[in-house]
Order: C-alpha cells, then sequence, then structure tokens
C-alpha cells in the first residue's frame, strides 16, 4: 500500500515544536509516524529541536497558581485549574500510575521573555519518583469537543500525534535548560517537601510525557463509536503511531494516555483513567 505524503513538506530540518503546527487532521498521522520513524529522522529532529530550545532569561514561574476567575469558556483553562486543584501537592489524593506523582505547577514558559519563536507553556508539570530518581513530567491537555446542535459530539481538531509532538518538545527545552531549570524545580519540590528517597538527575536524560483530555476527546480515535467510525483510523496508522512511540520511549520520552472525567468547577469530582493498550493495536 502506498503511503500518501503529508500535505505539508516533512523537513528533518524543522524541530517537534515547528512540526506539531503542520499536523493539520487524521489524515496525516501515518505519513509522519513513518517519517519520524524512518532511518535517523527522529534523532535529526530532536537534534533540531535541541538547538532551536529557547534560553530562558527569567525563572520558570513554578510558584504561581492557576487563577480562580476563569469563564467556563475557557474550558483548557478550566481543565487546568481543576486538575491541579484535585492533584497538586497541596491535595492527599493518590497518585495517578504510569502518569504522575503529583502536579506541581501550571503554564510554565518554555519561550524567551523577548520572543516565543515558536514555544509556549507546559500546560501542566508534575513530577514522578522512583527509588533513584525524581522526574519531570511534561502533561500536554486538550479540552474536550464542543457538542453540535442535535447533541452529538462533533470532531476535534487535535490529534494525539499532535499532543505527544508538543509534549516531546517541551521535554527536550527542559532537558536543554536543566541547567536553569533544576534548581528551582528542586527548590519548589523541597517546599512542599514532596522528594522523600531519590535525587533530581544532574544530567536529565528522561522525561515522562502524558496526553490528557476529558473522555469525550477520546471517544473519536475509538472504532466503537460513531465519531469513531465517520473517519476511521486504519490499523496501519495506529501500527506507525505505536513505533513512534516506541522511538520515542528508546530516545527517553515514553508516552502514556490519560482520560479525564467529572467537571474541572468541582475537582473533587474528577477521577483519571490511563488509557492502557491505546493505541490499539487492531481496529
Amino acid at each position: 500500500m502506498t503511503t500518501k505524503k503529508p500535505k505539508t513538506e516533512f523537513d528533518t530540518s524543522d524541530g517537534l515544536h515547528i512540526l506539531k503546527d503542520k499536523l493539520k487532521d487524521k489524515t496525516g498521522i501515518r505519513a509522519y509516524c513513518r517519517h519520524l520513524t524512518k532511518e535517523d529522522h527522529l534523532e535529526k529532529v530532536i537534534e533540531a529541536t535541541r538547538k532551536a530550545a529557547a534560553e530562558r532569561e527569567g525563572d520558570y514561574r513554578l510558584t504561581r497558581l492557576p487563577p480562580r476567575d476563569i469563564d467556563r469558556s475557557q474550558r483548557e483553562r478550566t481543565w487546568e485549574r481543576g486538575i491541579y486543584d484535585r492533584w497538586s501537592v497541596t491535595n492527599g489524593v493518590s497518585t495517578i500510575p504510569g502518569c504522575w506523582d503529583r502536579i506541581i505547577s501550571v503554564q510554565v514558559p518554555l519561550y524567551a521573555v523577548r520572543k516565543k519563536d515558536g514555544w509556549g507553556s507546559i500546560d501542566l508539570l508534575g513530577y514522578r519518583e522512583n527509588s533513584r530518581e525524581c522526574l519531570p513530567v511534561v502533561v500536554e491537555l486538550k479540552k474536550e469537543p464542543k457538542a453540535e446542535t442535535n447533541g452529538l459530539i462533533s470532531t476535534s481538531c487535535e490529534t494525539p500525534l499532535r499532543m505527544v509532538l508538543e509534549a516531546a518538545a517541551y521535554a527536550v527545552a527542559l532537558q536543554e535548560n536543566w541547567g536553569n531549570f533544576r534548581k528551582e524545580f528542586a527548590d519548589h519540590l523541597a517546599y512542599y517537601k514532596t522528594s522523600k528517597k531519590s535525587k533530581l538527575p544532574k544530567k536529565l536524560r528522561r522525561v515522562p510525557l502524558v496526553a490528557a483530555a476529558p473522555a469525550s476527546f477520546w471517544l473519536e480515535w475509538s472504532p466503537l463509536t460513531k465519531a469513531g467510525r465517520t473517519k476511521p483510523v486504519q490499523s496501519d496508522t495506529w501500527k506507525e503511531f505505536g513505533n513512534l512511540l516506541s522511538a520515542l520511549g528508546t530516545e527517553g520520552f515514553p508516552v502514556s494516555f490519560l482520560s479525564l472525567s467529572g467537571d474541572p468547577y468541582y475537582p473533587d469530582s474528577l477521577a483519571a483513567q490511563p488509557l492502557v493498550g491505546f493505541p490499539p493495536s487492531s481496529c
């Protein structure tokens, strides 16, 4: 079967922070994943991301709290605040296995103070700890798709691949800025007395990624729903996506997917379900 070329020309000199915006819909997922896992393409793209990573001139604002006066129409910001309130270091709820131990900050800026150059902010920053080390966790969050006038869920303009590429770009930027970021990260953890056994690594070789979204977002990617059957993702596309996830894991960026439920305006109502087995091996 001939693989369709991406609608936008693929260039390994582009960093992940650029490539994420060239993928517009489902139709390009297979081609993009195949290009990224071909030969040494992923290594080249990661290296281009490193070279483009901004050297931040100020602090990372880890102590900044999510605002309290968010309008309900700003759904991503509302979800950020709800997740922070539910799973932050000041709350006593359980960790999310395979995702994070706690969430410690929101909207962590990775751009230079004077210009952004394609860089933005990490939606949510968490940490994960084992007996050897404590690592930052990059959480990329997407809101739920809107409901159509007939009550059905509309098609989202986002894809899981774009979420992963954006999170990976931010993880690379953290690695490149680890010398400056490490102390602020350590001070923030120490303030909340979170890290008990492990130490922060001197060199950040591994950064876990989490792609999180409300349950209705994931319906479009399930072959068991009408939204998922309208423009179904074929098994060979899932295979290529899975290959990319494996390659990212080898490069030090393991990816987890998370489904959220509840009302973010009422954090105690929130629940999270790791999507074990996503992407599906077959449809």
